[in-house]
């Protein structure tokens, strides 16, 4: 060989020509107008289809009408949908929809989408997508409990439920009517299914309402459940006027007593009722109850048609604030609730318990004269300031001093002592 690119390959050239100096160096040439994928994300979907890949592909060929572009995960494959938001040589946005594939039991596969431009096959590109198995589930109901006597319909929005398939409800294990069963809207990610609670045979508390398709097995493993609470439809009513509050003071404050009217003459399970005071149930030691006939004497014997309960607050609470009293049992098997709202106060501040009236008039006419008047207005305080008289109190309306205090405060009885739980303290 002599001083020529053949001596560079036997690495010969300084023997060859040893009066000239040489250096061998190798090219390589690509082509540089090759797409490439910039970004990509949306990259996992569920196996029913429907996912979205955005891509952002530079230098990729333009995608039209006639000249689309095909995406596909191997020969034989179902297509996938191809949108173009965007074009440019820098980088063209694209949208891909992911068909469904049978995942053949797998939890989850992976394959590679080729895409590939109708107009220069040879400059296609590729990326991985994950197809993972999507199990039924619901995504919400409402409402999720109803009234024993039933007929209220119940609304269920189910993902990932087969597109298409006729859909069986069981409610406590019974399967509903398909009557009763109908589908509203189904697509690929969600399908909103309708069905009726029945007016008769249900169960009081809480029963399992199960979805699944028609062409599934029984029992389905594959059913989208949730909670369904039967509520019984005949329940206690409390009786007016129901106790509205204490004081939030340590110590004892008392007792309550509210009369609940029950639905039918009744005898309660194990004689147990339970009283709860916002979220503190109180022990069994701290109320006691009676049945009484439908006139309010005391059973002897038998079920009555009312039901008076005596409780004592709980203590210990550290602020005012509103809750309620819940008071719980249960008739022949079937459970009973009545509730009514309570006030914890400061026993120990001074507030108004009390007055003659809401309203009252300003002007007359008499004799057909326009009259002023000046009416007088009693009101009852807890724990006044001692040594109160007219003459130190002032009364003010929307801040502006209104009228004059007339007589001397009469102590109706003695001061409320703090935590002493007396009636005329409330």
């Amino acid at each position: 060989a002599g001083c020529d690119e053949a001596c560079c390959a036997t690495l010969s050239c300084g023997a060859a020509c040893p009066s000239v100096k040489t250096a061998c160096v190798s090219l390589t040439y690509f082509d540089n107008q090759l797409p490439s994928i910039q970004s990509v994300s949306g990259t996992e979907g569920p196996h029913v289809g429907g996912g979205i890949v955005s891509l952002t592909v530079s230098l990729f060929p333009e995608v039209s009408l006639d000249s689309p572009a095909i995406a596909m995960a191997g020969e034989g494959q179902p297509l996938w949908r191809v949108a173009v938001s965007s074009y440019s040589e820098e980088g063209s946005r694209l949208s891909l929809v992911a068909p469904p594939r049978d995942l053949g039991g797998l939890a989850s596969e992976e394959v590679f989408v080729t895409l590939t431009p109708a107009s220069a096959p040879e400059r296609a590109v590729s990326f991985a997508y994950r197809y993972f198995a999507a199990a039924p589930r619901v995504a919400s109901a409402t409402p999720t409990s109803g009234l024993s006597t039933g007929g209220s319909t119940v609304y269920a929005s189910v993902e990932y439920f087969a597109h298409g398939a006729m859909p069986v409800v069981e409610l406590g294990g019974t399967v509903l009517s398909s009557h009763d069963v109908s589908v509203v809207s189904s697509s690929l990610h969600a399908t909103l299914i309708a069905f009726q609670i029945p007016t008769e045979g249900l169960a009081t508390g809480v029963s399992t309402v199960s979805i699944y398709p028609k062409t599934c097995s029984t029992p389905c493993d594959t059913a989208a459940s949730f909670d369904f609470l039967v509520i019984d439809a005949a329940q206690p009513k409390v009786l007016q006027p129901a106790p509205s509050g204490g004081p939030f003071q340590q110590g004892p404050s008392g007792q309550i007593t509210a009369y609940l009217e029950l639905p039918e003459v009744s005898t309660i399970d194990g004689n147990a009722v339970s009283v709860v005071f916002g979220t503190e149930a109180l022990p069994a030691s701290g109320s006691s109850h009676a049945l009484l006939t439908a006139t309010g004497e005391p059973v002897q014997s038998g079920g009555g048609k009312k039901l008076r309960v005596t409780a004592s607050p709980p203590t210990g609470y550290a602020v005012s604030g509103e809750t309620s009293v819940v008071v719980r049992f249960s008739v022949n098997g079937f459970a009973k609730e009545a509730s009514f709202p309570y006030a914890f106060y400061d026993g120990e501040a001074t507030r108004l318990v009390g007055r003659s009236a809401d309203a009252v008039p300003t002007t007359t006419t008499a004799g057909g004269r326009r009259l002023s008047l000046r009416a007088t207005v009693h009101l009852i305080v807890a724990n006044p300031p001692d040594g109160l008289t007219a003459a130190n109190t002032v009364a003010l309306f929307g801040g502006s001093r209104l009228g004059e205090v007339v007589g001397d405060p009469a102590q109706l009885s003695p001061p409320c002592a703090a935590g002493s739980g007396r009636v005329d303290c409330a």
